[in-house]
């Protein structure tokens, strides 16, 4: 529901909520970056967006670490992960 609404915005702004960087991009940019590893948000303007929010020194040093990120649980936090979540 959420990703068509910020479609829309970035197809018409370079930032969420407009011409300014602001919080709100802190926030979403994370988000993006999630959805894209489980392969939403694949449209163009959102590697766009998150091209110009990289340029960003803070948001370059916060996400330097992420070619780093897996998808799969490791091994050894699985068995800890199906002790704690039951159903």
């Amino acid at each position: 529901e959420v990703e068509p609404q910020l479609l829309a915005r970035l197809e018409k702004h370079p930032y969420i909520c407009g011409r300014k960087f602001s919080a709100v991009d802190c926030i979403m940019g994370p988000n993006i970056l999630w959805a894209q590893a489980y392969e939403l948000c694949q449209s163009s303007v959102f590697s766009d967006y998150m091209g110009q929010l990289s340029t960003r020194p803070a948001f370059a040093q916060a996400y330097s670490d992420r070619a780093d990120f897996s998808l799969d649980v490791p091994a050894k936090k699985r068995r800890t992960w199906n002790q704690r979540f039951t159903g």
